[in-house]
């Protein structure tokens, strides 16, 4: 899942790491646009809101965005793209077994970068010169 900003790189990754600050990170590099999370699992799990019946303990999941830089017509702007990588193991003998995302704790992050921005550039009107 991706969406771009019309925003700069700098400003993007900002509101990207103050949208992420909950969770504990593996790999946090701003030169190469990559943030990876440790492999999530029992209480520290996201939980949709919404669903009465909480996965089982044996998921784990880990969050890997990458963030590019781009132009949207002509102005400097950011993708970021957000992938969840969800395994759960039945048992020990059976291995993993790799599952899709429903696709809400993306959307979520996507909703917290989206406010960071959206606060970031109400603050930069509000204290800007006359």
């Amino acid at each position: 899942m991706s969406k771009s900003y019309p925003y700069t790189y700098d400003v993007v990754w900002r509101a990207l790491q103050k949208s992420m600050s909950n969770y504990p990170l593996v790999t946090n590099n701003i030169e190469i646009g990559e943030i990876e999370s440790e492999p999530i699992r029992g209480k520290d799990r996201f939980f949709p809101p919404h669903k009465m019946n909480q996965p089982h303990s044996n998921f784990v999941y880990q969050l890997r965005v990458k963030v590019q830089r781009g132009k949207i017509r002509g102005a400097e702007s950011a993708r970021v793209s957000i992938e969840k990588n969800i395994t759960f193991e039945k048992d020990f003998f059976s291995g993993e077994k790799k599952l899709l995302s429903d696709g809400f704790e993306e959307k979520m992050l996507f909703y917290r970068i989206d406010r960071e921005l959206l606060i970031d550039n109400s603050l930069q009107k509000a204290f800007k010169p006359q």
